[in-house]
């Protein structure tokens, strides 16, 4: 939630200024197989040759542009589909002339970019690009479109969010694993990929200096969970003995999945009472029909 404000109190100073705002997704061809490292690589790689060199630079003049960036990852059919959703400010709102002019600049970038050997793999796409393109949307002035466009929540909940049509986000897939128990190898292995390739990567981007312009204060996502943490008054649901949590509970990763739904999805008195009836099955203890 934080992230997302942020962003809405960057998207509200910018337009007291008279700027224009726009959402720019690009995407990449990818099919099943594709291991995820090399691809969101290439994409983070892709995006830096976008905005890289004079021909960037010249364009950054011409509209006075800034952005942020974010990574958005999912799976489906064809695969692991790393892509970009870009918040795009302008100096001035732009003309449709312009904004075709600029989407074509930005789209011709990303091919080159996309068709260059891959130096981890040696793979290059070749032209024409099924899967590869760019759109440029603009957000408007009116509160609703924003509202109806999701742009903060689309750009700073990726991990949260949910996957459109037969695409599956991250954390859809982990909630499949726990609830199909560990049974479906797929899914534990496209969750371990995911847990092993992607820290370290940055989900949210900002361009040189556009913090500081409109004074929003980097914190680290620590700081700013500890923020939400401190908002909330602590409330204690279950306590485990350290022996039987250390033993019996912290190695059944299943299991602690289980006790944290139900400490969240259900009143404080009842989530106590299913939790200890669960850690009693664990234990093997029977319980009593009365």
């Amino acid at each position: 939630m934080e992230r997302a404000e942020e962003i809405r109190t960057l998207l509200k100073r910018h337009r007291e200024t008279g700027g224009g705002d726009y959402l720019l997704t690009c995407t990449t061809p990818h099919d099943l197989g594709d291991s995820l490292k090399p691809m969101r690589r290439r994409v983070a790689k892709a995006w830096r040759f976008v905005v890289s060199g004079a021909p960037w630079k010249r364009i950054q003049e011409r509209y006075g542009l800034a952005y942020v960036r974010a990574h958005e990852l999912t799976h489906g059919r064809n695969g692991w589909h790393p892509h970009l959703h870009v918040l795009l400010l302008s100096a001035r709102p732009l003309t449709a002339a312009a904004q075709t002019a600029l989407e074509a600049f930005v789209l011709k970038r990303w091919q080159r970019a996309i068709t260059k050997p891959d130096p981890d793999t040696g793979r290059a796409y070749r032209m024409p690009l099924a899967g590869v393109g760019v759109k440029l949307t603009s957000c408007g002035r009116r509160d609703d479109y924003i509202a109806k466009l999701g742009l903060a929540d689309e750009l700073a909940h990726g991990v949260a969010k949910r996957g459109h049509e037969a695409h599956r986000t991250p954390f859809q897939i982990l909630r499949d694993v726990w609830q199909r128990d560990f049974t479906v190898q797929g899914d534990v292995d496209l969750w371990v990929e995911y847990a092993t390739e992607m820290p370290g990567c940055r989900q949210l981007t900002w361009s040189r200096g556009l913090r500081q312009r409109y004074a929003v204060a980097e914190q680290t996502d620590l700081e700013l969970a500890d923020r939400e943490e401190a908002t909330l008054a602590p409330i204690s649901v279950y306590e485990f003995e350290d022996a039987v949590w250390a033993e019996m509970i912290a190695p059944l990763v299943g299991e602690r999945i289980r006790i944290l739904h139900l400490a969240e999805d259900h009143p404080p008195l009842e989530a106590r009472e299913r939790i200890g009836r669960l850690v009693d099955r664990v234990l093997g203890i029977v319980e009593v029909p009365f």
